[in-house]
This record gives C-alpha cells, sequence and structure tokens, in this order.
C-alpha cells in the first residue's frame, strides 16, 4: 500500500510536472508567436519610416529647387523691372523732344499763317473800303 500510495503520489507529482511544463510550452510558444508579431510590426514600420524619409528627401530636394528658381524669376524680373525703366525713360524723352517738335513746328506755322492771314486781310481792304470800314470802328 504504501508502494501505492509513493506511485500514485509520484504519478500525481510527474503529473503536475508535465502539465507545469505545457502551460510552460504553450505560453513560450504564445511568448514566441508575440515576438513574431511585434517583429513583423517592426519591419513594417522601419520600411514605412524609410518611405517617409525617402519622400521628405525628395520634397526637401523640390523645395530647394524651387527656391532656386524662384531666386532666378526674382533676378530675372528685376532685370526686365530696370529694362522697362529703361525703356520708359527712353519713351519720355522721344515723347518730350517730339512734342517740343511740334510745338516749335505749330509755332512757325501759326506765326507763318498769321502773316498771311494779315496781308491777305490788308489786300483784301485795299480793293474793298466797304470792309475796310467795317473793321476800323
Amino acid at each position: 500500500m504504501c508502494g501505492q500510495f509513493f506511485a500514485e503520489a509520484a504519478k500525481k507529482a510527474f503529473d503536475a510536472k508535465v502539465k507545469e511544463n505545457d502551460e510552460f510550452v504553450s505560453k513560450m510558444k504564445k511568448e514566441i508567436e508575440n515576438v513574431g508579431k511585434r517583429a513583423r510590426e517592426k519591419k513594417v514600420l522601419e520600411s514605412q519610416v524609410a518611405g517617409y524619409k525617402k519622400t521628405i528627401e525628395e520634397h526637401e530636394a523640390t523645395i530647394s529647387k524651387l527656391q532656386s528658381d524662384l531666386q532666378k524669376l526674382s533676378e530675372l524680373r528685376s532685370k526686365e523691372n530696370e529694362d522697362h525703366a529703361a525703356e520708359l525713360a527712353t519713351a519720355r524723352e522721344a515723347v518730350k523732344n517730339a512734342e517740343e517738335y511740334c510745338a516749335g513746328r505749330f509755332g512757325a506755322f501759326s506765326k507763318l499763317l498769321s502773316r498771311k492771314l494779315s496781308f491777305e486781310f490788308r489786300l483784301s481792304g485795299l480793293f474793298c473800303p466797304f470792309v475796310n470800314l467795317l473793321f476800323t470802328f
């Protein structure tokens, strides 16, 4: 009986150890699965980070190019404004010269016309005493 008692106790102890081992193995399997899952998630996150870094580098390159283009356009615009100001000054000077020329020509024409009209008026006064009388009053 005692031997049977020890055998049963040994069997119960063995079964408890097997159960404990099975629980430990099950727990370790779950832990291994969780570690594998976290490793896969880490790889996905690392690939996303790498993609984001590449996108950031591309955007920074684009920004740099746009800044360079903006600088070139700004310089070109300044040059065009300078050229336009020079052309505008030249055009203003040409208009001023044309106005002066026209004013001079108009003055000369006006003077000539005044002389001719005065001469014609005097001539008509010699031939038409009646008209002469009208303008003497």
